[in-house]
């Protein structure tokens, strides 16, 4: 990006040349690659790494052990938001934090330090960029709160009694979210809904609900049609690959249509920005990787050149074409 005055009137002679300098600022930028969590095999000291597609050119972005969780990349590709621990007064607790896309000028998103001594209360979590680039919509405790990185702003939006709203996507042009909505009544099994909603709240709808199953990760896979993933909230641990239509319809599981056979749990998964394929984070047995696919395709595994347990993977939203 250009600073000061770019546009300048010169001078040239016949036959001569003119020098004229411009100041310009360069930004390290994610495109057409992923960034996940890679850690050693006994699963610790986590750091943030990013790659091409297809596991080559492997790079660190940040080199800091820290806790295994999602990084979610700005629509412009240049910064990361992240979670962190934090102390506060003692306490240790999760904030969110940003970074640009290399690592360099790590800041925490603000909190309130007044709401409560609960440090699930204090903790800003699981941050998801909105299409602008400029806000940022975090959980906090029940509340889901969108932050303005432009103002400094937060809007704070509270859902009934025992309800909270833990966002998974902001689409139709920032206006809607898309999530899990649960509420958890004291002494009965916990409701989760995968729901569409306004930013203030209104216009709730469920597209599907569960007493029994946990829903994780629902987006948008193109226009119309939600991906996420279900897992039955029993002892044991296989999540199954779902997809329905934004409206709640067609609801079907596709994990044979991805090509991975049962013997292959997907554990999280990452779209790229056409909606046509996936990265998902696989174990089978002691063995754990990422494996990208789509609909009606078969899976290929990432060949990456050194060691490491590579988790919850996240596909840059910007691409050369």
């Amino acid at each position: 990006t250009g600073t000061g005055n770019m546009v300048r009137e010169v001078n040239v002679s016949a036959n001569g040349t003119a020098t004229i300098e411009f100041e310009v600022e360069c930004k390290a930028i994610l495109r057409d690659r992923i960034a996940y969590n890679k850690g050693t095999a006994n699963f610790t000291d986590f750091k943030f790494y990013s790659s091409k597609l297809d596991g080559t050119d492997e790079k660190v972005i940040l080199d800091k052990v820290i806790p295994p969780n999602r990084m979610n990349i700005s629509p412009d590709g240049t910064k990361i938001a992240f979670m962190d621990r934090f102390q506060f007064e003692g306490t240790t607790i999760l904030q969110t934090f940003i970074m640009d896309a290399d690592g360099e000028n790590i800041e925490m998103i603000p909190f309130d330090e007044s709401i409560s001594a609960n440090p699930f209360l204090l903790s800003q979590v699981f941050p998801i960029w909105h299409p602008d680039g400029k806000k940022l919509t975090l959980r906090n405790g029940p509340r889901t709160v969108t932050y303005d990185m432009e103002t400094g702003n937060a809007s704070i939006l509270e859902l009934g009694p025992n309800q909270s709203f833990a966002v998974n996507e902001v689409f139709d042009n920032g206006n809607k979210f898309l999530g899990v909505f649960a509420i958890v009544t004291p002494g009965e099994p916990i409701v989760r809904k995968i729901a569409t909603m306004n930013l203030n709240g209104t216009d709730i709808k469920f597209l599907k609900e569960s007493s029994n199953l946990l829903f994780f990760d629902p987006r948008i896979i193109n226009g119309n049609t939600v991906g996420y993933l279900q897992r039955v909230s029993t002892p044991g641990f296989f999540n199954e690959f779902w997809k329905m239509g934004l409206d709640g319809s067609d609801d079907m599981k596709v994990n044979s249509s991805l090509g991975f056979p049962e013997s292959e749990v997907l554990n999280s998964f990452t779209v790229s920005p056409d909606g046509t394929e996936f990265i998902f984070f696989v174990s089978s047995g002691p063995n754990f990787y990422l494996s990208r696919s789509k609909l009606n395709g078969t899976p290929q595994q990432l060949n990456f050149s050194a060691p490491g347990v590579r988790n919850n993977p996240v596909w840059s939203p910007l691409t050369r074409n």
